[in-house]
């Protein structure tokens, strides 16, 4: 998401809070009772949206390295004993076929890597009697056929990913003009209807504010993702020692302090169950650090 639409959605956050403290100052209004439904639901939506946006390849681009690398080891493993049979049978056909390295699959195009691996496959299978005294047994060849699955598997994944995080920034867009026109009617009941109340009105006036994060503010921004699967951790504290000042990450790991000092500040992050870190940063006037915080647990 983009700064101003992280700055709504905190405030979205902080109203939703307000709805729940409150809700027993709402029992009576029922039109506000049924917008403040509309917008929870609409809330929802967009955690949906977001999920779907912050949904990336990586973890499938990791998967599809993996298989890859466990196809090519086997394959190569057994077309070398392979190897010995063709040259014994004076084979110049299957010698070059079987004469293949790991890093030659691993360095091609994903079509190329397939279509050298399905071929030796081929071979190995219509050799597969002839290949016992070179110890490539049936359970060899199944195993190539197997890893030549998982990996066609995964191959398409990351376009499908590029895509869902795609129509989840749409959503995004989409929702907040919903959610914004929803806060519009609850405006209008809430400050007019409920004047009788001015302290819960003023309350709803504060978290109503949308404080922006912005290239004018001086502050910090920080991403927080768990060091080894690289998810967001969500109720992180990230604390500024000398300023006193923190803010928790959002469900996308997202922290964010605004109206800072410029200068050079200790900045503790810390989570349940990750080992603290702390670092030394410089903020300069009018600018907002954005930074990534990898997390490693505990233990």
């Amino acid at each position: 998401m983009t700064l101003p639409q992280t700055a709504k959605q905190n405030m979205y956050y902080a109203v939703a809070a307000f709805f729940q403290t409150n809700a027993a100052a709402f029992a009576g209004f029922t039109r506000v009772q049924t917008e403040i439904t509309v917008f929870n639901q609409q809330n929802t939506q967009l955690e949906n949206y977001i999920n779907a946006q912050a949904g990336t390849s990586k973890g499938i681009t990791t998967q599809k390295r993996t298989l890859l690398e466990n196809m090519a080891d086997l394959t190569v493993k057994t077309s070398r004993k392979a190897l010995v049979y063709a040259v014994d049978n004076n084979n110049d056909e299957l010698q070059h076929l079987f004469d293949v390295q790991v890093y030659e699959l691993e360095k091609s195009t994903t079509a190329k890597t397939l279509a050298a691996v399905q071929n030796i496959y081929a071979a190995l299978q219509s050799l597969n009697g002839a290949l016992a005294d070179y110890r490539v047994t049936a359970a060899d060849i199944t195993a190539i056929g197997d890893a030549i699955a998982a990996y066609k598997a995964v191959t398409g994944a990351p376009e499908n990913a590029q895509a869902a995080s795609e129509a989840g920034t749409k959503g995004i867009e989409a929702t907040m003009l919903l959610i914004d026109k929803s806060l519009k009617l609850l405006d209008n009941l809430i400050i007019n209807g409920m004047d009788d109340n001015p302290g819960l009105v003023n309350e709803y006036r504060e978290v109503r504010k949308v404080k922006e994060m912005g290239t004018r503010h001086t502050g910090l921004m920080a991403t927080i993702n768990d060091a080894a699967g690289g998810t967001a951790i969500e109720g992180a504290v990230m604390l500024v020692q000398e300023l006193n000042k923190q803010a928790a990450s959002n469900i996308l790991g997202v922290a964010a302090i605004e109206s800072m000092k410029a200068g050079t500040w200790h900045v503790i992050i810390s989570a349940a169950g990750y080992v603290t870190q702390t670092q030394v940063l410089k903020i300069e006037q009018g600018k907002t650090l954005e930074m990534e915080v990898r997390m490693i647990k505990e233990g």
